[in-house]
Parts: structure tokens; C-alpha cells; sequence
């Protein structure tokens, strides 16, 4: 059994899409375990319905987790802007990235080659 879980929040002016993928059985470098947390911004006005329509442009990757088989792991962690200011660091600390990878994980495919 495959299990997806896709949550969208929204704090104040800020969105955050949360998602959840668990592989169908033990993971592997094509099916791996999957976690992310993305900031997302929407195109104004794009739906006369007024639905949110996500920028893509826009979307700042917070946290990717991939778990594959033995020896593959990526964990990459981009705090936002707002955070930074929020604990008081901003004038220190302008961006900060942070990459643990063990692997080769397509970013684009969410596999491990």
C-alpha cells in the first residue's frame, strides 16, 4: 500500500505546502521515502474563480528527505527569509543551505541513479 499525504498551510501571509510520500514496500533508489516542505506563493488573480494558483517561479524548496535502499539519503534544508529574521540573525546570517547526501538523487525525478 502506497501512501501519499499533501497538506497546504498557511500562517499569516505566508504558504506552506507539506507532502508526504511512503513507497508501496521497503524503500529503494527508484521508490524512495519521500518528505518536503515548500514555501509557495500564488499568482494574483490567474483564476477568475479565485482559486490559489501556486507560482511555480516562486516556490522555495525548505526541506527535501529522500530514504532510498542501503547508502542512499538526501536531506536538503533551505530555512526561509523569515525565519532567519525571526530568531534575530539576519544581520549575520543573509542565506543559509544546508546538503547531507549519500547517493545520487535526481531532484527532478525524486530518484537515486
Amino acid at each position: 500500500m502506497k501512501v501519499s499525504i499533501n497538506l497546504r498551510l498557511s500562517l499569516g501571509e505566508e504558504h506552506y505546502d507539506v507532502n508526504l510520500d511512503l513507497p508501496g514496500s521497503n524503500p529503494t533508489g527508484e521508490s524512495p521515502f519521500l518528505f518536503g516542505v515548500n514555501q509557495v506563493q500564488f499568482k494574483v488573480n490567474a483564476d477568475p474563480k479565485g482559486k490559489d494558483i501556486v507560482d511555480d517561479d516562486k516556490t522555495d524548496k525548505l526541506l527535501q528527505v529522500a530514504i532510498g535502499g542501503k547508502d542512499q539519503l538526501y536531506v536538503a534544508v533551505k530555512p526561509p527569509q523569515s525565519l532567519i529574521t525571526a530568531a534575530g540573525v539576519q544581520n549575520v546570517v543573509k542565506n543559509l543551505e544546508v546538503l547531507v547526501a549519500e547517493g545520487n538523487y535526481d531532484t527532478d525525478k525524486h530518484k537515486f541513479n
